[in-house]
């Protein structure tokens, strides 16, 4: 196995053992490097990864409120609104994550063996 998919495969791992799906985690993840609360319109473009300003169709919308509603009730996001705000729980999971790449790419970068 790669090293590269070594990562890939702890990320998502550790991503499935907490019930998301890596799309979750892309959005959670995009809303705290923003370091902001995001309005909902704006979170489902990330989500859906294309720009949703008219109405969006309905199985987006049906899709975008079961991830949104999951990550409320695993305590990653939370509601300010109409804005949808990172939770304590989801900023650590965040910079857990981040600190698993960190440490499979300095192994990476740093092991003579792996280069």
């Amino acid at each position: 196995m790669t090293p590269w998919l070594r990562l890939l495969t702890a990320i998502t791992q550790k991503v499935n053992i907490h019930g998301i799906t890596v799309d979750e985690f892309r959005l959670a993840a995009t809303i705290w490097e923003m370091k902001r609360s995001v309005h909902h319109t704006e979170a489902m473009s990330i989500l859906f990864q294309n720009n949703l300003e008219s109405s969006p169709e309905d199985d987006n919308r049906d899709a975008f409120i079961d991830s949104v509603s999951n990550l409320i009730d695993k305590g990653f996001l939370a509601w300010e609104g109409d804005d949808l705000q990172l939770a304590f729980t989801g900023e650590m999971f965040i910079i857990e994550i981040y600190q698993i790449a960190q440490s499979e790419l300095t192994k990476r970068l740093f092991d003579p063996e792996l280069q």
